[in-house]
């Protein structure tokens, strides 16, 4: 059984206890504290167990890579906006995660699969990167909010 499996029989009997305006204030509070956790998690290059992401390939060496001021951007700088990194609530629960074409960047870096560099352009068998996913801190987070809000 998954850390996922048990906070969900553990939450669906305290939820009950609840009026539906506070499940949904709820649902919201726990998906921006989770959207805020996934896009640190992501700058910092970390998987949800903790471990780093696997490095860039390193590139060849061009005259254009050697210019003064080239900065190459992080990893998933994009991504990690709120722009892209959704997060949607309704009566049965928050969800965060990508839609359209960002998704299927995410998926391919998520599970580790083969995708073209660029339109028209090479096949590259991209490594796995988790960058959605619960860290032992989410859940601890998610069942304090939990309790703090049906000790009110």
């Amino acid at each position: 059984m998954s850390d996922m499996d048990g906070l969900e029989s553990w939450l669906s009997a305290m939820l009950a206890k609840l009026s539906d305006a506070e499940q949904r204030a709820l649902a919201r509070r726990i998906g921006v504290t989770l959207r805020r956790s996934q896009a640190s998690r992501i700058a910092s290059q970390l998987n949800p167990d903790g471990s780093p992401f696997d490095p860039r390939k390193p590139q060849r060496k061009t005259k254009a890579r050697e210019a003064s001021g080239r900065i190459r951007r992080e990893m998933f700088a994009k991504l990690r906006t709120i722009r892209h990194l959704k997060l949607i609530t309704n009566a049965e629960g928050v969800s965060i995660g990508f839609l359209g074409r960002t998704a299927q960047i995410a998926r391919v870096h998520q599970e580790g699969l083969k995708d073209e560099v660029s339109p028209g352009g090479p096949t590259v068998l991209y490594p796995e990167r988790r960058l959605l996913g619960m860290s032992r801190e989410d859940v601890e987070a998610i069942k304090d909010m939990i309790l703090e809000t049906i000790s009110r």
